[in-house]
């Protein structure tokens, strides 16, 4: 074998036998006497191998045959090329010695079992990531449909009113005075049901109305309760402790058709609210005579109701006109209402009490409140009937049903110049005869003293709204109290704070004897108390409490209505 002079001295193990073997030390090669096989040799160390892996001898004329055949060189079984011996045998290198035989090759996979293989062992990142986004588009999905589920699909917004006018909105029938049984009000979503518990902020809901027939005359005038002697320093006493006790008048089968809520959208899609920058009222080229515009502003929803038609309404001189479009007929859902709380006959009481006590009788429109009027009218009742039109007017002064019914109270009374003012404010808030109220208005003008002809071209009358609020003097004192207050209540953070403070400045009106001031700021402390958080029932109750305590200290019919609206009011 011949090796490398690196392996000189070393031992090696034989290729065919596996026989350790020493190898000497490399020698120069002999300077004469060299054949051309050993000339042509690579110097190294050279040992004999083994006699039992001695290959057999060929004879001379096979070995020349493949000496001439190989070339000299051939190639080992491994590819790597091998020196030939002198013989003409090729001498393995020792380089293939311990190379391990090539190991079997594995059998082919299918082609399906190779992308399963590829995919749990190549890629079980992608597989990961595909996992998280799948569950991430589960929760997404969970999470919009737990906060869009409450809202029944509607549209956000966050205050009740805030989504505007509806139009196109189309009411029941309303049901004849004799029916027995109310017809359950349609399916209200969680979100429509606390609207109407809510407080209405001002938001226009036009709506229809008809006209109004005035309250009977009866014989006789009731003459005004005398209020009792008391202490000035008399507090009023709190609502008494113990479990509640039960309303005698259950508000359980009682429909919610013409509620508050349905009273401000008719108010809505028949009126216009008038913007507080206004100066005139000019409907179709045709000027109100009417007087102070701005002090329209002062009431909570001043909306001046429309008949059905196209029409074009100015607020301020030099202004741009406006185009206004009612589509309905006002006289004709003013008369279904009329007919369904039953005006003209047996007034259902019970319907108006309960839509009051639902809304802790607080209204943003003034339809029920001039219905209510009507009934304590019917029952010959007028001081209180007076007290509820002159309430209507406070909610909007522009409501002429509500001013022909105060100029009738006024005028049993004996007071012709004011009927005589409302009876003008009546004739001219009346634009096309909207409510139908010509023919009662004419003939309260003859009664005092007034022709056809004058109430075509009534003179120009100063609408002020808080001849409404109440019939009391108002001192000094007494405005600057009020005025401090009320700026007080406006920054209070919380509305519990606003409606203590509001309630806190009626106690002092009906301390000093005034229930009427008292009755409106106990109003507006239930109008905060509704936005109010949790306990807000418990401190309407006690509100209710106080205005009933007023009411009956002063003499007036309304402290019971007031007690049984404290035991209805309820979570």
């Amino acid at each position: 074998l011949r090796l490398g002079d690196e392996w000189a001295g070393k031992q090696g193990r034989c290729p065919r036998c596996q026989a350790v073997l020493d190898i000497p030390a490399a020698s120069p090669p002999a300077a004469t006497g060299a054949t051309p096989s050993q000339a042509a040799a690579p110097p190294g160390p050279a040992f004999t191998q083994p006699a039992s892996c001695a290959p057999p001898v060929k004879p001379v004329a096979e070995r020349t045959s493949n000496q001439a055949r190989a070339g000299n060189r051939s190639t080992s079984r491994t590819g790597i090329p091998a020196r030939l011996d002198r013989d003409g045998q090729a001498c393995p290198s020792w380089d293939n010695v311990s190379a391990p035989p090539p190991l079997p090759a594995s059998p082919p996979r299918p082609p399906g079992m190779r992308l399963v293989w590829h995919w749990l062992t190549v890629s079980p990142g992608i597989l990961l990531i595909s996992s998280a986004a799948c569950v991430f588009v589960l929760l997404a999905l969970s999470l919009a449909f737990v906060l869009l589920g409450g809202r029944g699909g509607q549209p956000s917004d966050s205050d009740p009113l805030a989504a505007g006018p509806t139009t196109g909105v189309e009411f029941a029938p309303a049901e004849s005075a004799g029916d027995e049984e109310l017809r359950k009000p349609p399916p209200q979503t969680p979100r429509e049901a606390a609207r109407v518990e809510a407080a209405s902020p001002e938001k226009p809901l036009p709506t229809p109305a008809a006209k109004t027939v005035p309250p009977a005359p009866t014989a006789g005038i009731r003459p005004p309760p005398t209020d009792p002697v008391r202490s000035p320093a008399a507090k009023i006493p709190a609502p008494p402790s113990g479990p509640r006790k039960v309303s005698p008048r259950e508000l359980t089968g009682i429909s919610r058709r013409y509620d508050d809520m349905e009273c401000s959208r008719i108010q809505q899609r028949h009126g216009r609210r008038v913007p507080p920058a206004a100066t005139i009222l000019e409907v179709d080229g045709k000027r109100l005579a009417v007087a102070g515009v701005g002090n329209l502003q002062a009431s909570p929803c001043p909306y001046l109701f429309l008949p059905r038609g196209e029409h074009i309404i100015r607020w301020r001189e030099g202004e741009r006109a406006i185009d206004v479009s009612i589509a309905e007929d006002l006289g004709a859902t003013y008369a279904d209402m009329r007919t369904f709380f039953a005006v003209a006959g047996n007034i259902r009481s019970d319907e108006l009490f309960s839509r009051g006590a639902r809304t802790m009788d607080v209204h943003r429109t003034p339809f029920l409140l001039n219905f209510t009027g009507a009934a304590y009218a019917a029952r010959n009742e007028w001081q209180a009937a007076e007290r509820r039109f002159r309430r209507a007017l406070r909610v909007n002064p522009l409501f002429s049903p509500a001013h022909l019914n105060l100029a009738h109270c006024l005028a049993k009374r004996g007071q012709k110049d004011e009927a005589l003012r409302e009876l003008y404010l009546a004739q001219a808030f009346n634009v096309g005869d909207v409510f139908g109220l010509q023919p009662g208005i004419v003939q309260l003008g003859r009664e005092v003293g007034v022709t056809p002809s004058q109430l075509e071209q009534p003179p120009a009358v100063d609408c002020r709204v808080d001849v409404y609020v109440a019939s009391e003097p108002l001192r000094e004192e007494d405005r600057r109290l009020s005025a401090i207050l009320t700026a007080a209540s406006k920054y209070a953070v919380r509305e519990e704070d606003c409606g203590k403070i509001l309630n806190n400045l009626a106690v002092h009106f009906a301390d000093t004897g005034r229930p009427e001031l008292a009755l409106d700021h106990f109003r507006s402390a239930l109008e905060a108390f509704k936005l109010a958080g949790p306990d807000r029932f418990e401190l309407a109750r006690r509100v209710l409490s106080q205005m009933a305590a007023t009411c009956r200290r002063a003499g007036y019919v309304e402290a019971d209505e007031y007690t049984q609206m404290q035991n209805a009011v309820m979570p």
